[in-house]
């Protein structure tokens, strides 16, 4: 008898400890699979966010490609505007004398 009270109080002295651990690995196994589905939604919600980022900033380099090819016309424009007053001056320049030139008619039609 002496024995089987030394046996019972071995196995409750390791039991209980050993209870407890098993128990705690068990409910962090079960917090884990509530949390799993929270971590598939967090990673749907994830793919969205990376598909709406990709979607603006393909739209924000086709603004800028606007932005920039709007900023060369204007430039090139500048450029045409800037080789088109040379051109009249040279003309005017060239030509005063001349009442058949180009110059000679727009100076007629100011006044």
């Amino acid at each position: 008898m002496e024995m089987l009270i030394g046996l019972v109080a071995t196995v409750m002295a390791l039991g209980i400890p050993l209870a407890a651990i098993l128990g705690s690995v068990y409910l962090k196994a079960k917090r884990l699979r509530a949390e799993g589905g929270a971590a598939g939604e967090l990673g749907q919600r994830l793919t969205r966010v990376e598909a709406e980022n990709a979607a603006l900033r393909t739209r924000v380099e086709v603004l800028e490609d606007i932005a920039t090819m709007d900023r060369d016309a204007a430039t090139g424009s500048r450029v045409r505007v800037a080789a088109q007053a040379a051109k009249t001056a040279h003309d005017d320049n060239a030509s005063q004398d001349d009442p058949a030139s180009p110059a000679a008619a727009r100076r007629a039609r100011m006044g």
